[in-house]
């Protein structure tokens, strides 16, 4: 694992997940590692705080405005609150999920 990209990802705030990716390791792997370079591990992803409640049409045009804007589903996610599984799934209803290039993955990530 390269210890010095590890590293300029731990000071950078970057979340377990985007480490993770960036470094194409499993979660384990990356906690060893950085429990072993004495760096602290990112905190607890949060809990998308407005799961399980009703898409306001406000939500909706915020997500296609994001969606217009090319923005990343995990940042569309975090704007509106929600998990990355559940915009893609309004995506999808909305009609705005298709094959386009940036969201590869789809509803069943």
């Amino acid at each position: 694992m390269d210890r010095d990209a590890l590293a300029a990802l731990s000071r950078s705030g970057a979340s377990m997940e985007m480490m993770c990716e960036k470094l194409q390791r499993r979660r384990r792997g990356v906690q060893r590692q950085l429990r072993d370079m004495g760096l602290p591990l990112p905190p607890a992803r949060k809990a998308a705080t407005r799961a399980g409640t009703v898409w306001t049409e406000e939500d909706e045009e915020q997500l296609r405005k994001l969606y217009r804007l090319r923005r990343p589903v995990e940042e569309m996610a975090r704007k509106l609150q929600r998990s990355v599984r559940a915009v893609y799934i309004r995506m999808k209803r909305l009609g705005l999920y298709g094959d386009e290039a940036g969201y590869p993955d789809g509803p069943g990530r």
